[in-house]
């Protein structure tokens, strides 16, 4: 079962960290993901979260398109954005399976748009969906830092982006690209050896070994059928 949903997690982030469709100007340039801060608390009966987003070349007077995935019916609640101390308007399209979150970028920018965006998730399956700009990335620098917040006596087993477990505290990820969810999770008992991490860990080094063991063993049998040919 866990198999299955690391699986889908994967083809999902595959599908949505990157920009669906990158925002371009008449000149062929669009703005661009200057660096990001992403916070997500968890909570009983969902998540709340806060993401710091700075877009460098975000022309003034226009707009910044973002995506928000849908999970089964949970619904993002009292979904803010706020830059310069002031809230800015904010045009939601609602679709089956994707929201689209347009917002407008206001005068005296100064070439780069900062802006907060606060929500608070009524999901409590312990993966929750990220407001994603749909601005180009640069994939030289990890620009984008992730940070899930464990509650106190809780312990983190296993995430996406996949942090460090760890018991009380913040645990952070640093990534090259603004991820479209995050997934977690919690535990009342320290991590253990066997988690499903840990597993795809192990399989991923057996396989390795013993794909070097084989092509050794194969090397090792050539060699003998020569000698003994000769």
């Amino acid at each position: 079962m866990r198999l299955r949903v690391f699986l889908l997690a994967s083809l999902l982030a595959l599908m949505l960290s990157a920009p669906a469709v990158a925002q371009e100007d008449s000149s062929g340039k669009g703005p661009v993901l200057e660096k990001a801060t992403v916070r997500v608390t968890p909570s009983p009966d969902g998540a709340e979260v806060m993401e710091r987003v700075a877009v460098a070349g975000a022309a003034e007077g226009g707009r910044i398109e973002h995506v928000l995935a849908r999970f089964g019916t949970a619904e993002v609640e009292d979904l803010a954005i706020r830059a310069g101390g002031r809230e800015l308007a904010v045009e939601r399209d609602r679709g089956e399976s994707l929201d689209k979150v347009f917002v407008s970028v206001p005068e005296g920018s100064g070439g780069t748009f900062d802006y907060e965006v606060s929500y608070r998730y009524a999901g409590a399956t312990g993966r929750v969906p990220l407001v994603t700009p749909t601005v180009l990335t640069p994939d030289d620098s990890s620009s984008v830092n992730v940070e899930v917040v464990v509650p106190e006596g809780r312990y983190l087993l296993d995430s996406f982006p996949v942090v460090e477990p760890g018991g009380n505290g913040t645990a952070s990820a640093s990534m090259t690209s603004f991820p479209s969810f995050v997934s977690y999770e919690l535990s009342a008992t320290p991590t253990g050896l066997f988690t499903s991490t840990n597993a795809y860990t192990a399989l991923a080094l057996v396989i390795i070994v013993g794909g070097v063991l084989g092509l050794l063993l194969y090397d090792r049998r050539t060699g003998r059928g020569e000698v003994a040919n000769a």
